[in-house]
């Protein structure tokens, strides 16, 4: 093999190496700018938005149809575009989705090699996520049950 074909065989391979190191990397990037966004936004207001969602998902258009794994859910989906009914705090974060249950919402953004989403609940039930904005207010990483979750 020549040089410059052995040139030409590694510089595929090295943009692909080169992506897989700098996405994961992009993508904490931009979850650490979304924590920072609702931080800023007013968690409080977020939560009150999301559980006037709770309270009026009925009038929204469902498009629970569109997911297979939420069928035979007790959910409403929002895609994109998100209906201008949905309040304005949570329309200025830009979310790919949003799911509404019975008793909490799932706001999320969606990113490759990260999950990235706040989730919301009625108040009075149980809680989980990754960070703790306020009470009924969490940032979620995409597990369950964080190790050790933490309040700020």
């Amino acid at each position: 093999m020549s040089q410059k074909s052995t040139k030409g065989c590694l510089k595929p391979i090295l943009i692909v190496l080169a992506a897989l190191l700098v996405l994961p990397i992009l993508s904490q990037l931009y979850v650490k700018f979304k924590i920072e966004q609702i931080r800023r936004a007013d968690p409080a207001r977020i939560l009150d938005a999301c559980r006037e969602m709770i309270a009026k998902r009925e009038s929204f258009k469902n498009n629970r149809d569109k997911w297979p794994s939420l069928i035979n859910e007790d959910a409403v989906l929002l895609l994109r575009p998100i209906p201008e009914s949905v309040p304005q705090s949570i329309q200025q974060l830009n979310p790919k989705y949003i799911i509404i249950r019975p008793d909490s919402v799932l706001v999320d953004f969606n990113i490759p090699f990260a999950r990235a989403a706040v989730l919301a609940f009625r108040s009075g039930v149980q809680q989980y996520g990754t960070y703790q904005f306020v009470d009924g207010l969490w940032f979620w990483n995409g597990n369950k049950y964080p190790s050790s979750p933490t309040k700020h």
